[in-house]
C-alpha cells in the first residue's frame, strides 16, 4: 500500500519493476544467463555452451582495448570450441551475440 510510517529497516523490502513506461526496457531473455564459457583462464581452448535459441549466435573476441581479434568461429550449434593458439597471451572479452542481445565474458589466455 506504500505506507512506510512503521518502517524500522529490519525486514522491509521494496520491489521496483522497470518497463517501457518508465523508459527502461524490461529484461526478457533470461536464457542468456545460461551461457557457459570455460575455462576462464585457458592455455589455448575455450568452450562455449549456450541454451536453445542460440544455434546461430555469433562469437567474437575483443582485446581489452576493444580491438576485434580475428576468430575463425565458423561454427554453429549450442556447443562451440574456440581455439586461441594464434593469439598473444593476454586478457580478452569473449562476446556472444544473438538476436540483438550481447553477453560478455572475460577470459585470460596463458599459453
Amino acid at each position: 500500500d506504500g505506507d512506510i510510517t512503521n518502517n524500522r529497516g529490519g525486514e522491509d523490502c521494496w520491489l521496483v519493476k522497470l518497463n517501457a513506461a518508465t523508459g527502461v526496457p524490461a529484461i526478457k531473455n533470461i536464457a542468456a544467463e545460461n551461457i557457459k564459457v570455460y575455462p576462464s583462464i585457458s592455455n589455448g581452448i575455450v568452450y562455449v555452451e549456450m541454451p536453445a535459441g542460440y544455434e546461430a549466435a555469433q562469437i567474437s573476441l575483443l582485446s581489452l582495448q576493444g580491438q576485434n581479434m580475428k576468430l575463425q568461429d565458423g561454427q554453429s550449434g549450442l556447443k562451440r570450441t574456440i581455439q586461441l593458439g594464434n593469439m598473444p597471451a593476454a586478457a580478452y572479452m569473449l562476446q556472444v551475440l544473438n538476436k540483438g542481445s550481447v553477453r560478455s565474458f572475460r577470459i585470460v589466455y596463458e599459453p
